[in-house]
């Protein structure tokens, strides 16, 4: 499991992402004082956890609190999926992706990202969001 600063921001910044955050058992994530943690069980929180928000409420007052959900490996390869298309299919495209140019400066997404996981988000957001990481932030492509 990557987490690395690089994939926490990646991850922050992929609203797509974040927003189909549906809270399950085994899933990692960062709460609002940058403290990894794993849902232990299917409904750990997850009624106070939406879109990447905890909410609570203590004495009238509502607070939201961001939290920062990264995906794991078969998390991101099952995102990628695309209807009429085989799994194996899915992985070869992307196998070629890693090897294609990916911007001018740095060459192919292999040298680009550093953990599988980073390669695999790149992945998805590119062919499912046509958006790719310019080491800061997600820009879209066309």
């Amino acid at each position: 499991m990557d987490k690395s600063q690089k994939y926490i921001q990646m991850c922050e910044k992929s609203g797509e992402i974040q927003t189909k955050w549906v809270q399950g058992k085994g899933d990692w994530f960062l709460d609002e004082n940058g403290v990894f943690k794993c849902c232990v069980s299917a409904d750990y929180e997850s009624a106070i956890i939406k879109n990447g928000f905890r909410i609570t409420k203590k004495e009238g007052i509502i607070r939201l609190s961001k939290y920062i959900w990264l995906p794991r490996l078969e998390q991101l390869m099952e995102m990628a999926q695309r209807k009429g298309i085989s799994y194996e299919k899915s992985i070869y495209m992307f196998y070629e992706w890693t090897k294609m140019p990916y911007d001018e400066l740095s060459g192919q997404p292999r040298k680009i990202f550093a953990s599988v996981e980073q390669r695999w988000l790149g992945f998805v957001m590119q062919m499912k969001y046509f958006k790719k990481w310019d080491r800061d932030k997600w820009i879209r492509i066309f």
